[in-house]
């Protein structure tokens, strides 16, 4: 079965400059790994859910205003509103997803923009068309798709976030290599275009019988 880690997204910002109406995100994870058998495969991951996106319009935040797939997360520090997403206010569940894995190698992000008014009908869309695909490979309610072989769990992510149509915009697509540390654990770290993001994986203790 392969070590088991928790991934975690540790920090998001985005450009000072990014507009308003731009600024409501939901993130496509892909991360390579080696599992216990020697096989090379991918985990994709929909964050911080199919079901919500991160709402960082500065005036939405100011004004408490949400729709009900929104999460007002933007970061205020100092009384000043940042160009980062409060990982705090996000919740654990929407930051990190745990998986089994003898060897992590290369994670890629996808930053959407994400339309606030009709995406959803795009995701029943790419529902359909994901059950049809792939037997099991349904999401569960946290946003994790169970994993397919390569670059097939990735397309289906995209068709799932709308990425395939008009209702989301790509902002930006980066990836970096895994840095491990000296207590099993590591992180990637991508800095590109005015976007810094860093997730860390750590190791999980398993449970005593």
């Amino acid at each position: 079965m392969g070590k088991a880690y928790e991934i975690e997204i540790a920090k998001f910002q985005f450009p000072q400059d990014l507009d308003g109406d731009k600024a409501n995100f939901r993130l496509q994870v892909d991360l390579r790994y080696q599992t216990a058998g020697g096989a090379f495969d991918q985990h994709t991951v929909i964050m911080p859910g199919l079901d919500l996106f991160w709402e960082c319009d500065e005036a939405k935040n100011q004004k408490g205003e949400h729709t009900p797939d929104g999460h007002l997360v933007r970061l205020v520090k100092d009384g000043k509103w940042q160009p980062e997403v409060d990982l705090r206010k996000a919740g654990p569940w929407a930051r990190r997803f745990r998986l089994h894995a003898n060897e992590l190698y290369e994670l890629r992000v996808t930053v959407f923009d994400v339309n606030r008014k009709d995406w959803f009908e795009g995701f029943g869309k790419a529902i359909g068309k994901m059950m049809s695909m792939a037997t099991g490979g349904i999401p569960g309610i946290g946003g994790l798709l169970k994993p397919l072989a390569d670059d097939a769990a990735s397309s289906i992510g995209r068709r799932i976030t709308g990425g395939d149509d008009d209702r989301v915009d790509v902002l930006e697509v980066y990836s970096a290599d895994f840095r491990k540390n000296n207590t099993g654990g590591g992180k990637w770290s991508i800095a590109h275009a005015g976007y810094l993001l860093t997730f860390k994986a750590s190791p999980v203790q398993a449970a005593e019988d």
